[in-house]
C-alpha cells in the first residue's frame, strides 16, 4: 500500500464500497478507490494513535470498528465523501528591521533605512493546524513559490532593490483543501534620496554646468592662443606647409616608383630569357612593397588611434628571418652590395607578432640597402638571449650627422642632404617596436659603419595585458 512507508500494520479491512482501511501504531489510513491516501489520528477524534493487532470488524451498518489501546473506535466510511473545507488565508503581520510592525494594509511603503521586511501569515483552519502547509512568493523577486510548514509561518527578505513588489501566500489544510484564494499585499521599496530621479537630475545639471564652464574656458583660452600664434607665424607656417606637402608627395611618388621599376626590370629579364617563370616569387615580393608603403600610413593612423593590437604567435625564428631576408639578398646583389645574415639557431622558437616584426625588419633593412653605395656592405644579425630577441643592422651607407640623430624617429623628419625618403619608415618602425614592448636605438657617424639595435621581448609574461590571440605560426 503506497504511502505507508515503514508503518507497522496492525489490521486491515475493506468497507462495502471497496475502500481499504488500515490501522497502525500512528493512526488509521484510508485508501479510497481511485483516491489519494488519507490519514486519521487522535487529532481527528480517534481515542489513540495505537491499535491492537487484528482488532478490526465491518458492521452490517457499514461502519468500520477498530480496537485501540484506549478502547473501541468507530469510523463512518462516508467521511471519505465529505466535502473538503476551504479555509481563508490571511497576512497577519508585516515587520521591518525585525522590530517595527507597519500593519497589514493593502500597501506597505518602505524607505532606504528599512533593510529587512518580514511577512507573517496564517490559515484560519484550526481542526489540525499542525498539518497545514503554506507557500509564498514575492512577485518581482522570487521566480517560484517557496513552500514552508506550519512551524514557520513567516517570510523574510533583506536588501531588496528599490522598486514595486507584491507578496502572495496560499495554503492547504489537513484535509488537502486549498485556501480560499490568495492573500496578497503590495510592497513599495523607495530608493535612497541620492538615487531618486530628482537626485540624478541634479547630478546631470551639475555635471553639465561643470562641463560647460570647463569647455568655455578651454575654448576661450584656445582662441586666444590661436590668435596670438597666427599673428606671429601664419605666413611662415603656410610657406613651410606648402613646401612640406610638395616634398612629401614627391618623395612618396619616388618610393612607389622604386618597386615598380624592379618589377619591370624582372619582367624584362624573363622576356629576354624567353621562357619559364623563376622570377615570379620575387616579382610578387616587390609588388607587395608597393602596398607596404600605403600600409605604413595606415599603420601610423592605427597606432595613433590605439587600435593596433598585438596578435601573438609562436614562430620558428630561423625560418622566419630567412624568409624575410631572401628578397633583400637579391636586391643587395643587384646594387652590388655585400649582404650578410646571422640568424638564430634552428629550432629556436619565439613568441611575437609576426606582422609587426616583419614590418620593422623590412623597413630597417630596406633603408640600409637604399642609402648604401655600390661596394658597400649590409649585415643583419638576430639572436635570442633569455626572454629577449636582439637584432642589429649594420651598414656602410652615407650615415647621419650627430645633430640629426635625436630627430630621425620623428614623423616626416628628413635629413637635409638626403633627397629620398618620406620620414615615415623609421617613425613607424619605432612605434611598432614600442607596441611590441621593445626598444630601438641608432649609432651613426659620417664615414663610419652605422648601426641600428633593437630589443624585443619574446616571452608570454611581457604581453599579459596587451596581447591579442595566441596561436602557432605556420611553418
Amino acid at each position: 500500500m503506497d504511502g505507508l512507508g515503514k508503518e507497522f500494520v496492525n489490521s486491515i479491512t475493506w468497507d462495502h464500497e471497496g475502500n481499504r482501511w488500515v490501522s497502525t501504531n500512528s493512526g488509521v489510513y484510508a485508501a479510497p478507490k481511485g483516491g489519494a491516501l488519507r490519514h486519521f489520528s487522535s487529532k481527528d477524534g480517534l481515542q489513540s494513535n495505537e491499535f491492537n493487532s487484528r482488532s478490526v470488524a465491518l458492521g452490517n451498518n457499514g461502519m468500520v470498528y477498530f480496537g485501540g489501546v484506549k478502547g473501541l473506535n468507530i469510523i463512518d466510511p462516508q467521511l471519505l465523501h465529505a466535502p473538503v473545507r476551504p479555509s481563508k488565508i490571511v497576512i497577519s503581520s508585516v515587520t521591518v528591521n525585525n522590530q517595527d510592525e507597519v500593519g497589514t494594509s493593502k500597501e506597505v511603503v518602505l524607505d532606504h533605512n528599512h533593510r529587512v521586511v518580514t511577512f507573517g501569515f496564517a490559515l484560519l483552519d484550526f481542526v489540525n493546524p499542525e498539518a497545514n502547509r503554506y507557500a509564498y512568493r514575492l512577485e518581482g523577486f522570487d521566480e517560484d513559490w517557496v513552500p514552508v510548514g506550519p512551524d514557520r509561518r513567516i517570510a523574510t527578505y533583506t536588501n531588496l532593490d528599490p522598486g514595486e513588489y507584491t507578496f502572495f501566500v496560499k495554503a492547504v489544510n489537513s484535509e488537502g483543501a486549498g485556501s480560499d484564494g490568495l492573500a496578497s499585499i503590495r510592497l513599495v521599496n523607495l530608493p535612497p534620496p541620492w538615487k531618486t530621479w530628482w537626485a540624478y537630475a541634479g547630478y546631470l545639471l551639475m555635471l553639465g554646468t561643470v562641463v560647460f564652464i570647463v569647455l568655455r574656458a578651454i575654448v576661450l583660452r584656445q582662441r586666444m592662443k590661436t590668435k596670438l600664434a597666427l599673428d606671429r607665424v601664419e605666413l611662415r607656417k603656410l610657406k613651410e606647409l606648402d613646401e612640406f606637402k610638395s616634398s612629401f608627395f614627391a618623395n612618396i611618388s619616388h618610393e612607389f616608383r622604386t618597386p615598380l621599376t624592379l618589377i619591370l626590370g624582372q619582367l624584362d629579364e624573363m622576356e629576354r630569357k624567353g621562357g619559364g617563370n623563376p622570377l615570379i616569387p620575387s616579382i610578387r615580393n616587390n609588388s607587395k612593397a608597393v602596398l607596404n608603403l600605403v600600409n605604413q600610413l595606415l599603420d601610423l593612423s592605427r597606432v595613433d588611434s590605439g587600435k593596433f593590437a598585438l596578435h601573438l604567435a609562436t614562430v620558428p625564428a630561423h625560418g622566419f628571418f630567412a624568409r624575410l631576408l631572401e628578397p633583400f639578398e637579391v636586391l643587395a646583389h643587384q646594387k652590388k652590395l655585400g649582404f650578410e645574415a646571422s640568424l638564430p639557431d634552428e629550432g629556436e622558437i619565439i613568441l611575437t607578432d609576426p606582422a609587426i616584426l616583419e614590418k620593422v625588419v623590412n623597413n630597417l633593412v630596406s633603408n640600409a640597402i637604399k642609402y648604401n653605395q655600390p661596394g658597400g656592405k649590409v649585415a643583419f644579425s638576430a639572436r635570442v638571449s633569455g626572454k629577449t630577441l636582439h637584432m642589429e643592422i649594420l651598414d656602410t651607407g652615407i650615415g647621419i650627422e650627430g645633430k640629426d640623430l635625436p630627430f630621425i624617429f620623428d614623423r616626416f623628419y628628413r635629413v637635409e642632404d638626403v633627397a629620398e625618403g618620406t620620414g615615415i619608415g623609421l617613425a613607424l618602425a619605432k612605434e611598432l617596436v614600442q607596441v611590441h614592448k621593445g626598444s630601438i636605438k641608432v649609432e651613426s657617424r659620417k664615414g663610419e659603419v652605422h648601426g641600428l639595435g633593437l630589443n624585443c621581448p619574446v616571452a608570454w609574461r611581457a604581453f599579459l595585458t596587451t596581447c591579442g590571440q595566441r596561436k602557432p605560426w605556420p611553418h
